[in-house]
C-alpha cells in the first residue's frame, strides 16, 4: 500500500506540467489488423488524450492527417470533442482509392480550443496494392473472346457473301465485254 501511495505521488509530481507547458498528453496507435490496409478501405486509429490539469471540462480540436513518407498529406480530417480528465477515441478514415502502395504516417494534433496548448502523436501503417478481382478479370477476358468471336463470324459472313456475289460480278463483267465487242463491230459495219 505504501508503494502505491509513493508511486502516485511520484506520478503527480512529475506528470503534471509546470505553468506554460502543455497540459495534454496524447497517444495514437493503429490497432492490430489495421497496420496494413488497401487503398479505398478504412484505416482505424485509437487516440488517447489526457488532460493533466483536469480542473474542468475543455473542448479540444482533434486534427487527423495521413501523409506519405515524403510528407505530402493525402487525407486530413478534424473534429471537436469535450475532454475532462481523459478520453479515448476510435477514428475511422477512408484511404483514397488511388493511393499508391507504401509506408504512410497517420498523425493527430490535439489543441485546446481558444488556447495555445496542444500535443501531437503519430503512428505508421502500410498501404498495400489492391488485389485484382479474379471475377472481373475473367469477365473482361470473356468479353474480349466474345468480341473476337463476333468479328470472326462477321468476316465469315462477309467472305461467304462475296463468294455468292462473285459469280454475279463475273457475269456483269462478261456482259460488259460482250456489249463493247458488239458495239465495236456494229460501228465498223456502219
Amino acid at each position: 500500500m505504501r508503494l502505491k501511495a509513493s508511486l502516485l505521488c511520484f506520478i503527480l509530481l512529475f506528470a503534471i506540467p509546470a505553468d506554460g507547458e502543455s497540459s495534454l498528453n496524447v497517444g495514437l496507435r493503429v490497432p492490430d489488423g489495421y497496420g496494413s490496409v488497401y487503398s479505398g478501405s478504412d484505416l482505424v486509429v485509437e487516440l488517447s488524450v489526457m488532460n493533466l490539469r483536469a480542473e474542468n471540462r475543455v473542448d479540444v480540436v482533434v486534427e487527423y492527417s495521413v501523409a506519405r513518407e515524403d510528407g505530402s498529406v493525402i487525407l486530413s480530417e478534424h473534429e471537436t470533442v469535450a475532454l475532462e480528465t481523459k478520453a479515448s477515441f476510435v477514428k475511422s478514415m477512408r484511404i483514397p482509392g488511388q493511393t499508391s502502395p507504401g509506408k504512410y504516417t497517420v498523425s493527430s494534433i490535439v489543441q485546446v480550443l481558444n488556447s495555445d496548448q496542444n500535443a501531437s502523436a503519430s503512428a505508421s501503417f502500410e498501404v498495400l496494392e489492391k488485389p485484382k478481382d479474379i471475377l472481373s478479370s475473367s469477365m473482361d477476358l470473356f468479353r474480349q473472346y466474345i468480341w473476337l468471336l463476333a468479328i470472326l463470324v462477321f468476316l465469315a459472313f462477309l467472305l461467304l457473301g462475296l463468294r455468292k456475289v462473285t459469280p454475279g460480278v463475273r457475269m456483269l463483267i462478261l456482259k460488259n465485254k460482250v456489249h463493247s465487242v458488239v458495239r465495236k463491230r456494229l460501228r465498223k459495219r456502219s
